[in-house]
């Protein structure tokens, strides 16, 4: 099945097995060359927490990357929250 096909919580376990395996790789892939930071993208809007895997996307991560697809009110909103995780926030996508 493709990973639009799977259930909420297979989607989750997916995350969390594929996720931390996939930062592990690269950070050992160059040790010594840190200076790119590494991140995951948070699609969706301010319900990002209902993501599967939200969090450990933010642990991973060096900086927080997001996508918002809903109106300013709510991008502003999933800004405001996710300054509580103290890492640099880009906005990959606003539509």
């Amino acid at each position: 099945a493709s990973y639009k096909e799977l259930s909420p919580q297979a989607k989750q376990d997916a995350v969390q097995f594929l996720l931390p395996q996939v930062f592990k790789w690269a950070r050992l892939a160059s040790p010594h060359d840190r200076t790119a930071p590494f991140t995951a993208s948070l699609n969706g809007n301010s319900q990002y927490q209902q993501l599967p895997g939200w969090k450990t996307v933010i642990e991973l991560s060096d900086i927080i990357a997001f996508h918002n697809d809903m109106d300013q009110h709510d991008l502003e909103q999933q800004i405001i929250s996710l300054q509580q995780f103290n890492r640099p926030l880009i906005c990959t996508q606003f539509l």
